[in-house]
């Protein structure tokens, strides 16, 4: 059986046209969906480009802001150095001092009655005290200088033997204990006293010696010259820098 169409030929026509245009318009809604993505995706890549680079921007100012911050350290440091050097020259100087007035009150008490003194120096190493006995160079340590004349060569040895039993007393030595002699017994009786000082006779014996005391100076200020002068030196040297205290942090930094 064939099928006949019952509708007008310019309807059936205009149905055609209508087909065909509806083909199209679905290119068009999936050209505008595709333009729509796009457009999304874009957004949201510039949107985490922003992000990013705020981020740049901020771990750069909290880099400036932490050298900032070392900056102003590094003059804590160069000033906490400094302080530990001179505390390491003045723990020295402590270690290396010796109570010179008991010393001497010991020294005092110690000299015998009828010996007469005209020298007594007291020093913390060779050259420093202005003492004229040259058996004083033999040793680095503290000691003290003595001259002057006594009744007897006995009594030069029994203030010998005192002055070892002072306290920090590492050794007594004798630079010489000389008697006057004729030539100079002669000019003494003339009127002339020459250089002889405490010597009234040419029995009474002139002496000099030396008490060296055995202290913390022999282990003293290892990194530096020797004992006092050393941690004077560093002390010196210490002062030569800036020595004022950094001024404090600004507060937030």
């Amino acid at each position: 059986m064939k099928a006949v169409n019952l509708i007008p030929a310019e309807q059936r026509r205009a149905s055609g046209a209508a087909g065909k245009s509806g083909g199209a318009a679905y290119i068009l809604l999936g050209g505008l969906a595709i333009v729509v993505a796009m457009v999304a995706v874009l957004t949201l890549t510039n949107r985490s480009l922003s992000d990013k680079q705020a981020s740049a921007a901020s771990l750069e100012t909290q880099a400036q802001a932490a050298t900032a911050k070392a900056g102003n350290l590094a003059a804590y440091k160069d000033f906490n150095q400094l302080v530990q050097t001179r505390s390491v020259a003045v723990r020295s100087l402590a270690a290396t001092r010796i109570d010179w007035g008991e010393t001497l009150e010991q020294v005092s008490r110690v000299i015998p009655a009828d010996v007469s003194l005209t020298q007594l120096v007291a020093s913390s190493g060779p050259g420093l005290g202005g003492g004229t006995v040259m058996l004083r160079s033999a040793l680095t340590n503290p000691a003290i200088e003595i001259v002057g004349c006594a009744p007897s060569q006995s009594r030069v040895a029994l203030l010998m033997a005192r002055l070892r039993r002072l306290e920090g007393v590492q050794r007594v030595s004798v630079a010489s204990s000389n008697k006057q002699d004729q030539a100079s017994a002669s000019q003494s009786d003339s009127g002339d006293s020459g250089s002889n000082g405490c010597q009234t006779t040419d029995e009474v014996p002139q002496f000099q010696m030396v008490a060296f005391f055995g202290t913390p100076q022999a282990t003293a200020t290892q990194a530096g010259t020797s004992g006092i002068q050393g941690a004077i030196k560093t002390l010196n040297e210490g002062t030569a820098g800036t020595t004022s205290t950094p001024a404090p942090a600004t507060p937030g930094s």
